[in-house]
């Protein structure tokens, strides 16, 4: 049992990120980059995700598979659903976001107040690839969360091509579709090469038959009070 939730750590300096966990992959290209974030070269941005990466699985793999749960801010609760029904089918999930709005998230806004100013775009962009890259290297798969608020990321397609499979299309980049916000004719069409789910059993179908076929057991529950925010049901069903 190895979860990651983003907000239990979004008051911690940006170096602590991440838990200093055996299960997790990539800290130690992490913490320097993140210790002397923002760059003074946009070079040494690219590299320090270059890094990430490039780093080695973790030294203790999961025993279960670990879906990234990618999300914007304002799409928690969905998130937060999606990733009680990947728990709920016996696999791990790494829960993060693919923004970074000051006005959401307690982190950015003290790397603000330390600089004095906002983040450029540049800066906000090598941070956000920088989280994402993270998240790849400790999962196994990706659901998009995609709603009226997320049809605009260029995230998505980004994560979508660095899953594990060295292929042009795999099975384990999927995402769920709030069709009650979001039209289907709004949908980039890249998502159509992967599932779409359209509810919550669509997500335990795909949980089921492409994350963690076998099934391999979770070998415990999950700690702490965050599933009191996961029991409302997907808005689609």
């Amino acid at each position: 049992m190895a979860d990651y939730r983003w907000f239990e750590h979004e008051h911690e300096p940006l170096p602590r990120r991440y838990p200093n966990e055996r299960w997790i992959g990539g800290l130690a290209a992490w913490a320097p980059g993140a210790d002397v974030f923002p760059f003074a070269k946009h070079d040494d941005g690219l590299a320090w995700i270059d890094a990430i990466r490039r780093s080695p699985p973790p030294p203790q793999p999961t025993l279960v598979p670990r879906v990234f749960v990618s999300h914007r801010q304002i799409d928690q609760d969905a998130a937060l659903r999606i990733a009680w029904l990947v728990f709920d089918e016996e696999s791990d999930h790494w829960l993060d976001v693919i923004d970074l709005d000051p006005v959401r998230n307690a982190q950015v806004r003290a790397i603000e107040a330390r600089l004095g100013r906002a983040l450029t775009p540049s800066e906000q962009a090598i941070l956000t690839a920088a989280i994402i890259e993270m998240a790849l290297v400790n999962c196994t798969d990706v659901i998009a969360v995609m709603t009226a608020n997320t049809a605009g990321s260029q995230w998505v397609p980004y994560e979508y091509g660095r899953v594990k499979e060295p292929v042009p299309v795999s099975r384990h980049a999927a995402c769920w579709h709030d069709h009650t916000t979001l039209l289907q004719s709004a949908l980039p069409e890249y998502l159509f090469l992967g599932a779409i789910n359209l509810d919550e059993a669509g997500m335990r179908r795909w949980c089921a038959t492409v994350v963690n076929p076998a099934p391999r057991k979770r070998g415990g529950k999950a700690a702490g009070t965050w599933t009191a925010g996961a029991t409302v049901p997907l808005p689609t069903g």
